[in-house]
């Protein structure tokens, strides 16, 4: 399923820019379809339309960001998750939050991808 994710990207031009690049797009995609309950040897047909229909979500400029920085969708979805969960968070998970926002932000994808309300709510806790 990896090598079907790369091969999406490349038929919309998206492709890594150095061997780092391309091990950090890997292990994004690797990340994300853990995440997902996908296992790389899924490739039948309901597999492959799951996660298209998923990469139709992400616009087209954003594919390359989306899985370079994976991780860090990753984690500010755990926290959101967390503070769902508990209705509240320790002062150290927001400010590793902010943190992560600010590389969300740095790397060009913002806000989009995370829940932001939750995002919203978390961080106007620290003003």
């Amino acid at each position: 399923m990896i090598e079907y994710i790369l091969d999406y990207l490349a038929n919309r031009g998206v492709y890594a820019a150095s061997q780092g690049e391309q091990q950090q797009m890997e292990d994004g995609i690797a990340r994300y379809l853990q995440e997902n309950g996908l296992e790389d040897g899924n490739t039948g047909a309901y597999y492959q339309k799951y996660v298209s229909n998923h990469l139709q979500q992400i616009s087209a400029s954003d594919l390359k960001a989306y899985f370079l920085n994976y991780g860090l969708i990753s984690d500010v979805n755990q926290i959101a998750i967390e503070y769902r969960c508990d209705g509240s968070l320790p002062e150290e998970r927001i400010k590793t939050l902010y943190r992560l926002m600010e590389k969300m932000h740095a790397c060009g994808l913002g806000e989009k991808y995370v829940p932001i309300i939750e995002v919203k709510q978390i961080l106007g806790s620290l003003a």
